[in-house]
């Protein structure tokens, strides 16, 4: 399965067309397939197409106004791409059940007018997804998500470091989603040795590159091959390196590692 790039990892470089031009260049010449680029405002859809065509990466998302169906259909179609990205829940609703349901309800709406089209939305987890509420067992706000959103449109991009910092299993997370899920984020969790603030219950977490973290990354990956996964986007939130040198060590350890081409 290919191996692409999330544009936040790589945000800093692409304010200009020809900036972005020679990043797009730099992530096809390591060997990456595909970006997650988002609409750069000086590129109409079809500009920008040819520009990833050039340098012979897909585009692995899109994005765009859901509330306007027939500007995102007719990006789709000229980005030859399906996936649409969905904007977090706002930070206001996160604290009840109730603030997820009514969430899902409005996704739901959104998702009313994509219904045969073949596109899909995908929410993209953080860890504050997985707050456990007592009222309902511990379940968390992810799962209600999942359970009360429509299959059809509404599918999940699992992000494993935010999933592993909110105490998830990767793994168990793939299963529950398989058949709603094609895209997976991969950035590792680790702990920051700089950090002189050694108090048992501060966590000094960081992004790190592939393999260079905690995070176990082989049973992840089988449970992507077994559950639907078809991209492993590579996304770097914040690094110590260049985040070109950050994505080629990350890259290097999911093909020599972990066997993913």
């Amino acid at each position: 399965m290919p191996i692409g790039v999330c544009g936040w990892t790589i945000r800093d470089y692409t304010f200009t067309e020809k900036q972005t031009r020679e990043t797009l260049k730099k992530i096809a010449d390591m060997g990456y397939k595909g970006v997650e680029l988002g609409q750069r405002e000086f590129w109409m859809p079809a500009q920008q197409k040819e520009a990833l065509d050039e340098y012979g990466l897909q585009a692995i998302t899109i994005d765009g106004d859901l509330a306007n169906p027939e500007e995102i259909i007719k990006k789709a179609e000229i980005a030859k791409c399906s996936s649409v990205c969905l904007k977090s829940i706002p930070g206001n609703m996160m604290g009840s059940p109730e603030g997820f349901m009514a969430y899902a309800e409005m996704v739901n709406k959104l998702a009313e007018p994509y219904k045969g089209t073949g596109i899909h939305f995908i929410y993209h987890n953080h860890a504050q997804e997985l707050r456990n509420f007592p009222e309902l067992d511990g379940k968390t706000g992810l799962d209600i998500l999942i359970e009360n959103t429509d299959p059809d449109v509404v599918w999940f991009q699992i992000d494993v470091h935010w999933l592993v910092a909110g105490g998830g299993d990767p793994v168990q997370w793939l299963k529950k989603l398989k058949g709603r899920t094609s895209i997976i984020h991969y950035k590792d969790y680790g702990i920051d040795f700089r950090c002189r603030e050694t108090s048992l219950g501060n966590v000094p977490r960081q992004f790190l590159e592939v393999g260079q973290g905690n995070i176990n990354w082989e049973p992840i990956t089988k449970a992507c091959y077994e559950n639907g996964i078809e991209w492993f986007s590579v996304e770097q939130d914040q690094t110590a390196r260049d985040p070109f040198t950050s994505l080629q060590i990350s890259l290097n350890y999911m093909r020599d590692k972990l066997n993913i081409e």
